[in-house]
């Protein structure tokens, strides 16, 4: 769920289930490669490398290891047995490339598994499967960070917060961060993880025909207010005067989605911590 810009309410949960997968070996981190050799800093591979490969699968967050982002940033729900895994939408429709309409939240952990969600992407990925929250921490190399998107509500809390307890990356080295777009769920998973910074994730308000306006001073207020460490913005409706009312409060910027080497540079210069592309490669361009 979207929350509106309007919307600002602390909720709690706590904690069960297990991520993990009987019989299958924890994913590891990618080896060094000399793509590698100097972390891209500030730079957020969205889905992973999610224009080369299937987004939000270990071969895309081990893809943007390799190109050296900073940062890689998932979406996570929770199975009808409780895992959490990573997807995006509510149901499989789109990560499968639409030969699966199976709905993430009544189906189990197996079920979703039994679904190849690579081939459609490309041949190389044939085979690739849903990822647990656990594989992808597992996954995340010393010294880089992972964003993790919350998509359901605050009732999932307690659940999320576990998953990420039982394969904390902090534990190897790695850094952990919080996204959710529903303020009461961001706060809730949050409140069970200290140490690990939340960004209130909100869309831009529009005009009548859908145009991004610039976000107003109130979602300062709301994500101060909130103790949020950031916000994650539509890069379309951060203007200069919300940059600086970001910055004047002490938060951390993270704009979304940048698929352009000038944009990116752009954002470099305006100061956000944060730059959220699909495309990785870009960035290590830029730094060759």
């Amino acid at each position: 769920m979207r929350l509106s810009l309007g919307l600002v309410a602390i909720a709690a949960a706590c904690g069960c289930g297990n991520d993990g997968i009987a019989g299958r070996p924890a994913a590891r981190p990618p080896a060094p490669t000399p793509e590698a050799a100097s972390v891209n800093r500030g730079i957020v591979a969205h889905r992973g490398a999610s224009a080369e490969a299937p987004e939000n699968t270990l071969a895309a967050l081990a893809r943007a290891w390799q190109l050296g982002a900073e940062s890689c940033e998932i979406d996570v729900r929770v199975t009808h047995d409780g895992h959490v895994v990573l997807v995006h939408d509510e149901t499989l429709a789109r990560t499968s490339g639409g030969t699966s309409s199976l709905v993430v939240a009544e189906a189990t952990l197996a079920e979703l598994r039994a679904v190849d969600v690579g081939a459609w992407k490309h041949a190389r990925y044939r085979g690739e499967r849903v990822p647990t929250l656990g594989e992808a921490l597992d996954a995340t190399p010393p010294g880089r960070m992972l964003f993790v998107e919350v998509k359901t509500g605050a009732a999932d809390a307690a659940i999320v917060a576990r998953a990420v307890l039982a394969a904390d990356p902090r534990r190897r080295g790695a850094t952990l961060a919080l996204q959710a777009y529903d303020a009461d769920t961001l706060a809730a998973v949050a409140a069970r993880l200290p140490g690990v910074d939340a960004y209130w994730t909100v869309d831009a308000p529009a005009d009548a025909d859908g145009r991004p306006l610039p976000y107003p001073a109130e979602v300062v207020r709301a994500a101060v207010d909130r103790g949020f460490a950031g916000l994650a913005v539509d890069q379309r409706g951060a203007d200069d005067a919300f940059v600086a009312a970001v910055a004047a409060a002490g938060l951390r910027l993270d704009v979304w989605t940048v698929n352009d080497a000038d944009g990116i540079q752009a954002w470099r210069r305006r100061g956000a911590r944060w730059i959220e592309t699909d495309h990785p490669e870009l960035a290590r361009q830029e730094q060759e």
